[in-house]
């Protein structure tokens, strides 16, 4: 069965770079902390291939993403946005960067198909 496309046209340059290097901390952070294996290996290049098409969007390659690679970008927004709330004290700056990783979660979660999420994906 194919998986569904997602297209992206609704993304900005600057959300699409902050996109990037998240996911690129969400992946050296995966890579740190579970052992390894053929499957951490697989999930590296997965998550590297995600990076390269997010870049391509840049690029104005009409590169759409598939449910796999919407969900590593909700759990790289959910890891890095813990890491922010532990690491980094309180602060207006602290506060406007979780926000727009915030409003980039919501953004995300509504190009997820209804029934992935339903289905408990």
């Amino acid at each position: 069965m194919e998986e569904q496309q997602t297209p992206l046209a609704t993304l900005s340059l600057n959300e699409i770079s902050a996109l990037s290097i998240i996911l690129q901390f969400y992946e050296r952070h995966l890579w740190m902390t579970t052992m390894p294996s053929a499957k951490r290996s697989q999930r590296s290049l997965e998550i590297t291939a995600v990076t390269v098409k997010l870049l391509l969007l840049q690029q104005g390659d009409p590169a759409t993403l598939t449910e796999q690679d919407l969900a590593y970008v909700q759990a790289a927004l959910r890891m890095f946005i813990s890491e922010v709330k532990k690491k980094i004290l309180l602060s207006d700056n602290r506060t406007s960067l979780l926000a727009s990783c915030q409003q980039l979660q919501i953004l995300f979660s509504n190009l997820i198909p209804k029934e992935a999420t339903d289905k408990g994906e």
